[in-house]
């Protein structure tokens, strides 16, 4: 079994799971939510379990790999019903969600947990699905939450809703007494001034103090923020959300290098010691509305590039698929509502395409019908290309709920084993 809870190590597998081509045993593919909030809608989820199950039996029963499936499908529903069996009060349950993939036959057992929502979803194909886990992933990518306080600064990587890594940094700051104003900068010393310089209020020292305590706070934030640097390093474009006071959060943003702090997507007043499941949560609802906006004006630009030059971004089936099949493309977005339906796969070089097809147009070869979107998805997961999934854009939809970015220099790349990447061959 691979259980596969960290952002590097999920897009890993799930690369090798999109390079598993069709010829071999069949695989089980499972979503389940698991954000139960009591026993009915735990029932619910075993009630789906058993009844899916039960008709992929019948619908694989005689085929010569049905025995494959059958194990696949026995060793799924066996792990899925202990864990709903034993799991304790639903409202307290650390996952919202499960992705499950078993092939008996590849002796193969990969498991991805959320704490984000997942659709119920039970198949067995030739291939695993992964569009729902590719729009799970590019949802609730990575980001940092930064929480800041005059002595400590606490960091939090966050994905799949959940917590990967937590820092916290605490640092010497002078002792202090309330001056009446609660901004972290209008605080004089208690125990270091000394009773006769209190008494007479001196103004000088009074501005010394001040300006110490603020040194102090510097230092403590660019550690911060050098440490936010190197943590952050390996998730490049992660978002970032700042928590604190309005003096601390300005402070810390002037001390950030000009990359992160254009990564800054969301501040907020957050009490600095408030406990970490309050912390997830807020950093998911104010990165699910920043993502939302910037998808829609990402996808307005690129089809305002493809509708222009177009020597940057392509759309619509025949574009987009071409340079897919070409691995051309950096970026594929797709609307999942679009309704595009079922397509064609060559099962000699794997090219594929929407329109029937009664042998392939790339090497003359036979083809089978897939599922367009899930093809999609996995070849651009193979060719390494970021995949945007949305639902009921207006303009992409108009466009068959298909477009993407090239790569830079058009020129199709080496041949790839087993793909198609030269344009179809004319007809006979």
């Amino acid at each position: 079994m691979a259980l596969a809870s960290h952002m590097r190590e999920a897009r890993r597998v799930i690369h090798e799971l999109a390079s598993m081509g069709p010829d071999g045993p069949p695989f089980v593919s499972l979503y389940l939510n698991t954000k139960w909030s009591d026993e009915h809608q735990r029932e619910r989820a075993r009630l789906f379990l058993q009844r899916r199950a039960r008709d992929l039996r019948d619908e694989w029963r005689g085929r010569p790999d049905g025995e494959d499936a059958a194990r696949s499908l026995d060793s799924t529903m066996q792990w899925m019903t202990r864990y709903i069996i034993e799991q304790g009060d639903p409202a307290e349950s650390r996952w919202d969600g499960f992705a499950l993939f078993v092939s008996g036959g590849r002796d193969l057992w990969v498991a991805f947990r959320a704490r984000v929502p997942i659709e119920n979803e039970l198949e067995i194909e030739r291939q695993p699905r992964l569009l729902q886990i590719a729009k799970v992933m590019a949802d609730h990518s990575p980001a940092f939450v930064v929480l800041l306080d005059g002595r400590w600064v606490r960091i939090f990587e966050v994905a799949l809703g959940a917590v990967l890594v937590e820092v916290d940094l605490e640092q010497y700051l002078p002792d202090r007494v309330d001056s009446g104003d609660r901004g972290p900068f209008a605080k004089r010393f208690s125990t270091r001034v000394g009773p006769a310089a209190l008494a007479r209020g001196d103004g000088l020292s009074q501005m010394r103090f001040q300006r110490h305590i603020r040194d102090h706070l510097e230092h403590n934030l660019k550690t911060a923020a050098e440490l936010l640097e190197r943590l952050s390093g390996h998730e490049g474009r992660a978002p970032v959300v700042v928590c604190g006071e309005n003096e601390l959060r300005g402070l810390f943003r002037r001390l950030v290098s000009g990359a992160l702090r254009g990564r800054i997507a969301h501040e907020s007043k957050l009490d600095s010691k408030a406990p970490r499941h309050q912390v997830v949560d807020m950093a998911v609802r104010a990165l699910n509305e920043a993502t939302h906006q910037q998808r829609s004006q990402e996808i307005d630009s690129v089809l305002g590039r493809a509708l222009g030059s177009g020597t940057s971004a392509v759309l619509g089936t025949e574009d987009t698929m071409l340079a897919l099949n070409q691995s051309r493309l950096h970026t594929l977005y797709l609307d999942d509502s679009s309704g595009v339906g079922q397509g064609w796969r060559c099962m000699s070089c794997a090219a594929f395409g929407h329109k029937a097809e009664t042998g392939c147009p790339f090497c003359r070869g036979r083809t089978t019908t897939v599922d367009l979107l899930q093809e999609m998805t996995r070849r651009a997961l193979f060719n390494e290309t970021r995949v945007i999934t949305v639902s009921g854009h207006p303009r992409l939809r108009h466009y068959r709920g298909m477009a993407g970015t090239l790569r830079r220099g058009l020129s199709p790349p080496s041949p790839r084993v087993g793909y198609a990447t030269h344009e179809p061959l004319p007809p006979t």
